[in-house]
């Protein structure tokens, strides 16, 4: 499976509420890192969820390739393809740093390898993988403290190490540096649009605008759930930034 993410018209509606999509869409190749601003309510995170195939659109469809990722039936073709880091980091406090990793690898190991893994530990090899991407977080030596033991920032940086770890063809980041400081925020979005360098497709929502020219070549903006820009960091000016801004919270 390879080829572009293609939205196609993505309209998105909940039961008690008008649509929070419209007609949204656009293509994403291989290699290319895109962020996605816009204000409070514009519907960024219902987007990156439909695309991280967590809800179904109401109309429309997304397709990863030739695979439309809504289709139940190409669900196991779609394991591990797609990596999303969301706001909350949703990672058991229980279990220890170098596990909480790992996650990101066990879609392709066998059940015996993962109750081996729960059971005894990783081996020394999957340590080493483990400590290398944690050094790309700032996290090193980390591995064997439990989760729990973290700071929320850390425990953000330990659930985008495993995204990072996973590879996956297609990254979804949902503000993932909501809850870290502004340099460790630089550094982990600087990862993330880096992963578009081995050919994968990055789309991460941004609430900094200035942070979003700076990492990431292209820029999608939202509006009360239409898209209304489309085009390159360098090309997004005050002009723009206000048409999608003005008179709505950030």
């Amino acid at each position: 499976m390879s080829g572009p993410l293609t939205a196609i018209g993505l309209d998105y509606s909940y039961p008690s509420r008008d649509r929070v999509l419209r007609g949204v869409g656009f293509s994403v190749r291989p290699g290319e890192a895109v962020a996605v601003i816009g204000p409070s309510g514009a519907g960024k995170s219902t987007l990156l969820r439909l695309l991280a195939r967590l809800a179904r659109p109401s109309a429309g469809r997304v397709t990863l390739g030739d695979v439309d990722l809504h289709d139940t039936s190409q669900s196991h073709a779609l394991r591990g393809a797609i990596g999303y880091v969301h706001q909350q980091h949703g990672l058991p406090a229980t279990v220890s740093v170098a596990m909480a990793v790992l996650g990101g690898r066990m879609h392709a190991w066998s059940p015996a390898k993962v109750f081996a893994a729960a059971a005894i530990g990783p081996t020394s090899a999957e340590t080493e993988r483990v400590g290398a991407v944690l050094r790309r977080v700032g996290l090193e030596g980390r591995e064997f403290d439990h989760v729990g033991e973290l700071s929320v920032g850390q425990r953000q940086r330990v659930a985008i190490a495993r995204t990072l770890l996973q590879a996956p063809q297609l990254i979804v980041a949902d503000e993932p540096v909501a809850s870290v400081d502004p340099t460790t925020a630089d550094n982990v979005l600087r990862l993330l649009a880096g992963e578009a360098e081995r050919g994968a497709i990055v789309l991460c929502s941004v609430h900094d605008v200035d942070k979003a020219r700076r990492h990431f070549r292209r820029v999608i903006a939202l509006r009360e759930g239409a898209l209304v820009y489309d085009g390159a960091h360098d090309d997004l000016t005050a002009v723009h930034v206000t048409e999608v801004y003005d008179g709505c919270l950030a």
